[in-house]
């Protein structure tokens, strides 16, 4: 799967005028590739480097076609798809292959690498997605994104917030456990039907086990957990408070 963020950022490099458009990510195994799009008005073929475990291709597209702050997502589709045949390079013929059917069957496009929580009169906490197990929740819940919905403090096993009034997502299983980590986020699928937390939304945040499986999907942010807990003391306190759920951009430079 790969993922497009077809925000345009504006960078400037010397002696040239440059649009670094965005990177893509895809997984081969445990091997990142990294795409980044450069739209430059000199001429310059796409190149491929590695650090350490991961690969990085540049792909140049016309300096004069990238529309800033537009949706340049066809464009960076068209180029993609020019530049295959070029990936020779790449250490791994069974990653391009990769690359090449994807393309073939079409890409879905991403735009967000998750979202944030935040209470009246708190700081909001960002969480992530997760893009590798769990796409298709990640990408069923963004489209909800803004909502707000009450939430209530739960000790089923381990600390959680809880609310069983989440927008309804028609989504099955998928990596699916009851035991969640403290700072996941778990889903409850529509299926199977038997399922008791079906249509549920629980933050965990401390380690715990659910009344069943749900789909996790997000995690907090790494050195956010603390700002979790804060917020799960306070629905303690108050019995239930409502919860502002907002999408979260990041740049990556």
């Amino acid at each position: 799967m790969i993922y497009i963020n077809s925000n345009v950022d504006r960078y400037s490099y010397p002696k040239m005028e440059t649009y670094e458009v965005e990177k893509l990510i895809t997984n081969y195994v445990d091997e990142p590739l990294y795409i980044t799009f450069y739209a430059r008005k000199e001429e310059f073929k796409p190149w491929v480097s590695r650090k350490g475990e991961k690969s990085y291709l540049g792909v140049i597209l016309p300096y004069e076609e990238v529309l800033e702050n537009e949706d340049n997502v066809p464009l960076l589709l068209t180029h993609l798809a020019r530049n295959v045949e070029r990936l020779k390079w790449l250490d791994h013929a069974a990653l391009k292959r990769r690359i090449e059917r994807l393309l073939e069957r079409g890409i879905r496009i991403f735009s967000r690498v998750g979202f944030q929580v935040s209470a009246s009169g708190g700081e909001p906490i960002p969480f992530e997605y997760n893009l590798r197990f769990a796409v298709e929740t990640c990408e069923a819940f963004d489209e909800l994104l803004p909502f707000n919905c009450g939430f209530k403090h739960v000790e089923t096993s381990r600390p959680e917030l809880w609310t069983e009034n989440a927008p309804v997502l028609d989504i099955l299983q998928q990596y699916s456990t009851a035991y969640a980590e403290a700072g996941e986020v778990l889903l409850g699928p529509v299926g199977p039907l038997r399922n008791r937390i079906s249509g549920s939304l629980r933050i965990f945040y401390g380690e715990g086990q659910s009344l069943d499986a749900g789909n996790v999907f997000a995690r907090v942010f790494k050195g956010e957990l603390d700002k979790l807990a804060a917020l799960g003391n306070r629905i303690r306190k108050e019995g239930s408070v409502e919860l502002n759920f907002e999408q979260l951009e990041i740049g990556v430079k």
